[in-house]
């Protein structure tokens, strides 16, 4: 990212890419990680929910686990998360222009920025982007680039620039607590992902045999090991015990499993049960109902109307319904946070909540429902502690992967419908 770029391009940048990848995080939060080298099993439960940044940061700054970039940053980290308290009342006063206005087109700029009014604050509705390309695009995210846009624009700052340092702050921050107090595998991206269950296969398999100290790996499954830093710390870490350290290897091994049932369960589909699927001739309606919580009339039917014009396509659509339930587990109920601007959308599948913000792009509440129908973010975040800074992964045709310019692929609806029945020879 470069300081030179404008306020809609960051911001489409911050508020698209970085959208909802809490959803992760937060399955494995009520759970122990024990895969992070250095600090195996950690008893603890991380509290990833909104609150004061400072706060956060210091939490993860005087973490044990915490990378030796993380020390590096941190002047820069505190700079920048002062600067946004001290001018808390800029950033509220740019929310309410957001609430009562469109924002201004930018001269240059054809992307025009409008606000849609949702229970007393606001939705960003920017319009759709076209895809990139049909593959996987990679975008760099740092602590650095954006104290570079601080420092640059500070003194004569552009429209909406606190609204975007917060969006990008509180975007890194989470980041960072994912990586280093919930101890979230951020080693995993779109090309090693699918030797996951290859690898759990071969763990398992010595798990099985009484005799085995060693999992055998062999392939692309060992090289996907040795690209992946917490499968690689497991790996050597259990041959770094001599031969008769049996019950130490085979406790390594069992923790092994552990990390790779929890990766297995952030990358994959869990099946929604309340969905309902019903086909009438050549046309197929899939029913979800959901709470609304304390949302009214007008956003029920907002939401209503930007989820259903998402997930729909020739022969196939999503039909959202509202029900108010007494059981907090039996339908996702729908919460808006209007006093936590910036905050990123996020889908808790543990408790079927969905947590949306001021702020929240119209875009992003499909991809959330995403979430709520079962799938998994495909976009990938990868720590690189060499550059101290984020690997984004995005696959720009996938509403899953980029809610700005993404579709449901035909994978994601085949997975909710079932394979297409070829007609009869």
């Amino acid at each position: 990212m470069k300081s030179g770029l404008n306020f809609a391009h960051l911001l489409l940048l911050f508020v698209t890419l970085s959208a909802c990848s809490r959803s992760e995080s937060l399955r494995n939060a009520s759970s122990p990680s024990d895969a992070r080298p250095g600090q195996v099993t950690p008893d603890r439960v991380v509290d990833l929910t909104p609150g004061p940044l400072l706060e956060k940061l210091d939490k993860i700054q005087n973490d044990k686990t915490a990378d030796p970039c993380d020390q590096a940053q941190d002047s820069i980290k505190r700079k920048l998360v002062i600067a946004l308290d001290e001018n808390s009342a800029k950033l509220e006063e740019e929310s309410r222009q957001n609430n009562s206005n469109s924002a201004s087109q930018s001269p240059g700029n054809p992307m025009e920025i409008k606000t849609i009014p949702f229970q007393g604050s606001h939705l960003l509705d920017l319009p759709k982007i076209e895809p990139g390309s049909t593959g996987w695009n990679t975008e760099l995210r740092g602590w650095q680039s954006v104290h570079d846009f601080y420092k640059t624009n500070v003194d004569q700052p552009p429209p909406q620039f606190w609204t975007q340092l917060n969006q990008s702050i509180r975007s890194l921050l989470l980041e960072d607590q994912i990586r280093v107090l919930n101890g979230t595998n951020r080693g995993i991206d779109h090309e090693n992902v699918v030797h996951i269950p290859h690898i759990k296969e071969a763990v398992e398999e010595c798990i099985k045999n009484s005799n085995c100290t060693e999992p055998r790996f062999g392939g692309d499954t060992a090289l996907a090991v040795k690209s992946i830093p917490m499968y690689r710390f497991f790996d050597q870490a259990i041959r770094s015990f001599g031969q008769n350290e049996i019950e130490s290897r085979r406790d390594f091994i069992g923790r092994f499993k552990k990390r790779l049932e929890a990766d297995l369960g952030d990358h994959g589909f869990r099946e929604n049960k309340r969905l309902q699927v019903e086909t009438s001739g050549n046309q197929t309606v899939l029913r979800l109902a959901m709470d609304p919580g304390a949302l009214g009339e007008s956003e029920q039917g907002i939401m209503k109307s930007i989820i259903e014009s998402i997930w729909a396509k020739d022969g196939v659509r999503i039909e959202l319904g509202w029900q108010r339930t007494q059981n907090p587990f039996d339908l996702f109920e729908v919460f808006f946070h209007a006093d936590s601007p910036g905050e990123r959308p996020y889908v808790m599948p543990g408790n079927k909540t969905m947590h949306l913000f001021p702020g929240t792009r119209t875009r992003s509440i499909a991809h959330e429902f995403g979430h709520v129908l079962g799938f998994d973010d495909h976009y990938y975040t990868v720590w690189d502690p060499d550059r101290c800074l984020y690997i984004y992964e995005t696959n720009d045709s996938d509403l899953m992967s980029n809610s700005a310019s993404g579709e449901v692929t035909p994978e994601e609806w085949r997975t909710l419908t079932g394979p297409e029945e070829k007609p009869a020879s």
